[in-house]
């Protein structure tokens, strides 16, 4: 209990500092597109803080390693069948932590699903104009992550 006490007091006292300063700051915006959609960041401060370098190379990293809607990404060359594709730290964390929500999540989250919603018309593949009983089948078999990785 006194830790919650001292925890409410210490952000009341952040939060009435800010307010009391926010009159000195201006609002500023950015945005920009990354991650196949866009972004809108809006941030408070005394100056402009012009980060759009940043964002492009923090999104040019992720899209190479983990973009499914790029040919050329490691997961995409991994999912078209590629043998020797050296992946970096950011795609070993996302698929380590893919393999511990699967787990938790008895696989009810599982990341090889990306087949079906392709096939459904959420992915970057143009949809099956009409899904037969025998594709979705076909589709399925390739779907668990439990059948390689777990």
């Amino acid at each position: 209990m006194k830790k919650i006490f001292l925890l409410l007091s210490t952000l009341s006292i952040f939060f009435h500092a800010s307010c009391d300063n926010k009159n000195d700051l201006e609002l500023y915006e950015q945005t920009g597109a990354g991650l196949g959609t866009t972004y809108h960041i809006k941030y408070f401060s005394s100056e402009e803080i012009n980060a759009q370098k940043a964002f492009d190379s923090i999104f040019e990293v992720i899209n190479s390693s983990m973009s499914t809607y790029q040919d050329d990404s490691d997961i995409s060359r991994i999912n078209n069948g590629a043998q020797e594709v050296q992946v970096d730290v950011h795609f070993r964390k996302v698929f380590q932590a893919s393999k511990k929500i699967f787990r938790e999540s008895n696989g009810y989250f599982d990341p090889t699903v990306g087949s079906l919603v392709n096939a459904y018309g959420f992915g970057p593949d143009k949809p099956l104009k009409e899904l037969q009983l025998e594709e979705l089948d076909s589709l399925r078999e390739i779907v668990g992550l439990w059948k390689s990785y777990v």
